[in-house]
């Protein structure tokens, strides 16, 4: 592959532009004036090759294959012979001295074409992907030619790393990561389903008997469904079902607090009570001296000749008595028929009965 000039005996110069390959052959030959300086070039494709004078192109040829790239440039000054065609003679020695004159030589590498940076990726996960709420989830994103990474909903630190993340619901969490050959996004999505709810529990609390007199017990029971504990109030529980003995002086009202996860149920039972039926000690008798005091503190006594004294005050309808006394229970002073041996009790007016007993 060659260009170049040739005088001929007159001195007329001819431009000659060949290339050779594979016995593949092309050649050009153009007059030119030689009292001028002229530029030659090749412009050296992978499809063709091109010819120009003066810049102006006078021959393209198809690159025959194998010549994709040139790998090297040579110069050589030829004085006197024909090697355009590849054969040569020896000029006459009256031509010499001959010369050459070359004012430049340069050659051009065409501007590669610039390669695209590689495309950046991005890839975000979550494990677990699904969550119950109040439970947490890692978030772990990485990308390649990649220089920054920035997160919506999360903060990302570097192009490469793992966070927890706990939301309350829902989320779809997204990425962005940019580099030089542009950017790439990508999301990643985690359920948060609401635990599932606890069942409530349940309290039971029963008395046998409910009703009692002073003094007289009743068994409480409990019992729970859904309950890690119960708490009784006027009685001790032990753990979430049993029973107790109460032994209740007056009318009482027992309760109970039974907890679980599902939250706390409460439950009281009632247990009735009567005073008991209560006398005093004191029975007085005609021949036992002493005294009752009554409710209002009246002082009674009985003679030896059997009449009820009220404050040293003899009482109606006492004479004939046995025995004396006074029951706190009904609040009332009891006299017993000598003669019948039956009860009778004084209303602040009369006696009134008859009764097997004293109440």
């Amino acid at each position: 592959m060659n260009i170049g000039v040739s005088n001929d005996a007159a001195g007329n110069q001819t431009l000659q532009a060949h290339m050779y390959y594979n016995n593949i052959s092309s050649d050009f030959t153009q007059p030119i004036d030689g009292t001028k300086q002229h530029d030659y070039g090749i412009d050296w494709q992978a499809d063709f090759i091109t010819f120009y004078l003066d810049n102006v192109k006078i021959l393209q040829v198809p690159n025959p294959g194998g010549f994709y790239q040139s790998d090297s440039v040579f110069a050589f000054l030829y004085t006197g012979a024909n090697y355009s065609q590849g054969t040569g003679a020896n000029p006459p020695l009256a031509s010499l001295p001959a010369y050459a004159h070359v004012d430049y030589y340069r050659v051009y590498s065409k501007k590669p074409t610039n390669v695209p940076a590689p495309a950046p990726t991005a890839t975000l996960n979550l494990n677990p992907a699904s969550i119950l709420l109040g439970s947490s989830t890692s978030l772990t994103w990485s990308s390649t030619n990649a220089t920054s990474c920035t997160g919506s909903g999360f903060t990302a630190s570097g192009i490469a790393g793992t966070i927890s993340v706990s939301p309350a619901t829902t989320t779809t969490y997204s990425m962005t990561c940019t580099g030089a050959g542009g950017s790439a996004s990508t999301s990643a999505k985690v359920t948060v389903t609401a635990a599932a709810t606890a069942p409530a529990p349940t309290a039971t609390l029963t008395a046998n008997p409910t009703s009692v007199t002073s003094g007289q017990s009743s068994t409480l029971a409990w019992s729970s469904t859904n309950a890690t504990s119960c708490t009784g109030m006027g009685f001790t529980t032990t753990g979430v079902s049993g029973s107790v003995s109460v032994a209740p002086t007056a009318t009482t009202t027992y309760s109970m607090t039974c907890t679980g996860a599902g939250g706390s149920a409460t439950n009281s039972v009632v247990v009735n009570v009567t005073p008991k039926t209560t006398t005093t000690q004191v029975i007085l008798t005609p021949t036992s001296g002493g005294s009752v005091t009554d409710s209002v503190g009246a002082v009674w006594t009985l003679t030896a000749a059997g009449d009820v004294m009220k404050n040293g005050v003899a009482v109606p309808g006492g004479s004939g008595t046995s025995a004396l006394t006074y029951t706190s229970a009904s609040k009332r002073i009891w006299g017993q028929d000598g003669s019948s041996k039956q009860w009778y009790y004084w209303d602040g007016a009369n006696w009134i009965g008859p009764s097997a007993t004293y109440q």
